[in-house]
């Protein structure tokens, strides 16, 4: 058997609401078991695509990244730089593409802060494609953008 992780939350949600809520007694206890099968719910829905979307976030950010060099001091470019010089991942473990992307996030944000300092018509093109991605991740975390 080849457990499927999305697949297996689920069957764990379901012995959940057949077999341990009704033996619940306390309001705590019914409160708590419903907050985890909201919890197992979400880890669920997420399991199967989590990957790929840290993947496309993290070269979203890291081209992002490549374009606004220019507008950069030579430390944080040279940060920059470093910060997306490989993006190839060792394995495709879920903690390496988090490492990944959270490297470059980390990146994006300073970025981000020396754009916003600046008052050039390039500095406000790149702080609103910025934005722009930011709101686009959040809508793909949320499962509302894939």
């Amino acid at each position: 058997m080849k457990p499927n992780p999305d697949k297996v939350l689920l069957g764990v949600i379901a012995a959940i609401s057949q077999h341990l809520s009704p033996e619940l007694q306390s309001p705590f206890a019914h409160t708590t078991v419903g907050l985890s099968q909201s919890l197992l719910m979400i880890l669920a829905r997420e399991s199967d695509g989590l990957i790929d979307r840290l993947i496309n976030e993290t070269n979203a950010c890291a081209g992002i990244i490549q374009d606004a060099l220019p507008l950069l001091d030579d430390t944080l470019r040279d940060e920059a730089r470093a910060a997306i010089s490989d993006l190839s991942p060792a394995d495709y473990r879920l903690s390496t593409i988090q490492g990944l992307n959270d490297r470059v996030r980390r990146a994006l944000i300073d970025v981000h802060a020396a754009v916003e300092a600046q008052s050039s018509a390039e500095a406000i093109a790149m702080n609103d494609r910025i934005w722009q991605e930011l709101k686009t991740s959040t809508l793909r975390r949320s499962g509302v953008a894939r």
